[in-house]
């Protein structure tokens, strides 16, 4: 679980603190644990942590990496990460938390050759403070939610869609878009990058976008399936599936009366 809301004002003008906290408490179901607060120049993150992999707070988030150059605020889980850590020799840490190996990372690799390593599910946003970029990262199978508004006055990234729609920079401008919302009565669920406000979007799985003051700089589809469909079986209506595995990046269906079926390949 966890959930975290993050905004970044262009005019050095944050929000109201008070409707901050309060805009940060809906998502505290998800998070019961313990909540944090960062304030950093025209930067404000907030955190409600579920603690799972280091009790202590040294796990606590938000976090900064080691040169202070990246402030971050991480909602899931990288399966990966004690590999990585081997991987990259990233040693002396002050927890045993995935968000600590994972601020080493950015500051040893980079935010791109980090975020193409990372086998989860997860939805990070990374602020670069020497750049003055803003990441917003969820992962390949978009288990994660990630939700962002963009205006002239800020970028504001939540866990959660109420906590854009209810934050004052978004509140009092909300214009519905009718596809979208006969999309949500169908679908049951709105289907990335939309919502059912203009103003509103999600991040795409497997995709990580780039934010400079009011501007999305850069759209990066970091993995995603392949095309490429080998050894492919239709499955019909009398055949049962038994079992579904992901293994060497390929995903496998198991059907009751054959042999296991590669489906697709990841890039």
């Amino acid at each position: 679980m966890c959930g975290f809301l993050g905004e970044v004002s262009f005019n050095n003008n944050l929000s109201d603190l008070k409707k901050f906290k309060s805009l940060l408490h809906l998502s505290i179901h998800r998070g019961p644990d313990d909540t944090q607060i960062l304030e950093y120049k025209n930067i404000r993150l907030g955190f409600n942590r579920l603690a799972i992999l280091d009790l202590t707070d040294k796990g606590s988030q938000p976090k900064q990496s080691p040169t202070k150059r990246y402030q971050v605020v991480f909602n899931g889980e990288i399966y990966n990460y004690k590999q990585l850590a081997k991987l990259h020799r990233i040693n002396n840490l002050d927890s045993t938390s995935d968000t600590e190996v994972l601020v080493h990372l950015f500051d040893k690799i980079g935010v791109d050759k980090t975020v193409r390593q990372l086998n989860g599910m997860f939805a990070i946003m990374v602020l670069d403070t020497t750049e003055d970029i803003t990441y917003l990262i969820r992962d390949f199978a978009g288990i994660k939610p990630l939700f962002y508004g963009l205006s002239n006055n800020s970028l504001v990234a939540a866990s959660q869609f109420n906590q854009i729609y209810r934050h004052p920079d978004f509140s009092n401008n909300l214009v519905l878009r009718p596809d979208v919302v006969k999309a949500y009565f169908g679908l049951g669920y709105m289907l990335a990058p939309d919502t059912i406000y203009k103003s509103i979007n999600q991040v795409k799985q497997g995709e990580y976008l780039k934010f400079k003051n009011n501007k999305i700089i850069e759209v990066v589809n970091y993995k995603a399936f392949n095309k490429k469909v080998s050894n492919f079986k239709r499955v019909t209506v009398n055949e049962r599936v038994r079992d579904i595995n992901f293994k060497d990046n390929k995903l496998y269906l198991f059907l009751e009366d054959t042999a296991s079926i590669g489906i697709v390949s990841l890039n």
